[in-house]
C-alpha cells in the first residue's frame, strides 16, 4: 500500500465542510456546496456555479480531478466541463460549474438543485507522470491493429 499524500486544505470564508470519504473504498473525497454563484448570464444560459469554500495545496507531481458525484442523476444538471483539473499550483476556491439538462428555467428547478451543505462534487488526487514529447514523422509511429480508425471504429 502506498503512503498517504498530505493535502492541506483551507476554508476561505469559514463556510466549508471538511472533505469526506463516504466509504473506506471510495476513490474520491466529497466536497460540499458552501455557496451558489449565479448571475443574469448564468440564468439565461441555465448554469450555476457551486463554490465549496475550499482551497487546497496539492503537492507538485500530483493533480486534483473534480467529478460530479453519482447522485447527480437525481438532479436535472451536469458538470459542464465533465472533469475539472486542479493543478498543483492553484490555490483558489474549488468550484463546479453546472448546466441544466433541459430547457426549463433555473427557477423552475431550484428545489432539485444542490443546497448549501449538500455534497455535490468529488475530488480525486492522482499522481502525474512526467512526459517528454518528441516530434517524429508520421511514418515513425508504430503500427497497430486499430491504426488511424477514429470514433466508433472498433464497434462490431
Amino acid at each position: 500500500m502506498k503512503d498517504k499524500v498530505l493535502i492541506k486544505w483551507a476554508a476561505i470564508k469559514g463556510k466549508a465542510l471538511p472533505p469526506r470519504k463516504a466509504t473506506s473504498g471510495a476513490a474520491g473525497y466529497d466536497l460540499a456546496c458552501a455557496e451558489l454563484y449565479t448571475s443574469r448570464d448564468d440564468m439565461q444560459m441555465n448554469s450555476i456555479t457551486i463554490g465549496t469554500d475550499i482551497a487546497v495545496e496539492i503537492p507538485q507531481g500530483y493533480v486534483g480531478k473534480l467529478f460530479a458525484r453519482s447522485s447527480i442523476d437525481k438532479r436535472p444538471m451536469f458538470l459542464s466541463n465533465g472533469v475539472g483539473l486542479i493543478d498543483s499550483d492553484y490555490r483558489g476556491e474549488i468550484k463546479g460549474n453546472f448546466k441544466l439538462t433541459n430547457a426549463a428555467t433555473m427557477y423552475d428547478n431550484l428545489e432539485k438543485m444542490y443546497n448549501i451543505g449538500d455534497y455535490c462534487v468529488q475530488l480525486v488526487i492522482e499522481e502525474v507522470t512526467p512526459v517528454e514529447f518528441v516530434q517524429v514523422g508520421l511514418g515513425d509511429l508504430s503500427e497497430t491493429e486499430r491504426g488511424i480508425g477514429g470514433f466508433g471504429s472498433t464497434d462490431r
